[in-house]
């Protein structure tokens, strides 16, 4: 499993294609997030963001911000993307 982190560092670009779906994610517009290559759904965010399109637990994209773009996500995200 990738994690976002390390995405980020070594492949920014696939980094701002997660980021940009997750962050609609969060918005309830899930088009983004379906579109996304199986690659991406299986790092640690895409695990946790499947997992909330199951549930709807609210926590859960909270978790997954935080493992993006660190505790301040929301406005880290809207700021960069």
């Amino acid at each position: 499993m990738v994690l976002a982190k390390t995405l980020r560092q070594e492949n920014n670009q696939q980094w701002v294609k997660l980021a940009t779906a997750f962050y609609s994610l969060a918005h309830n517009d899930e088009k983004l997030w379906r579109e996304l290559p199986a690659c991406l759904c299986e790092t640690d965010v895409g695990i946790i963001c499947e997992e909330f399109l199951k549930t709807q637990d609210s926590k859960l994209i909270d978790k997954a911000g935080e493992l993006l773009a660190g505790p301040q996500w929301f406005t880290a995200l809207g700021r960069s993307l």
